[in-house]
């Protein structure tokens, strides 16, 4: 049997550390092959970068679970 997939908007509380690891992974691999134009920033930055983020009213990002 087929699993659903389910869209959710993300929420601060609940979804910015998760967008910090999905970002963290992907930036590392720019970071990879282009170390002189990209820098690692810590988890904690980026967690608090997206929780920032989702706090706006304008902000939509979506989670496919």
């Amino acid at each position: 049997m087929a699993s659903r997939l389910r869209i959710r908007q993300a929420t601060p509380g609940r979804d910015a550390a998760l967008l910090a690891e999905m970002n963290h992974h992907v930036h590392g691999i720019h970071v990879e092959n282009r170390l002189e134009l990209y820098t690692t920033p810590s988890l904690e930055d980026l967690t608090e970068m997206f929780g920032n983020l989702l706090d706006q009213k304008t902000a939509r990002i979506f989670i496919a679970e």
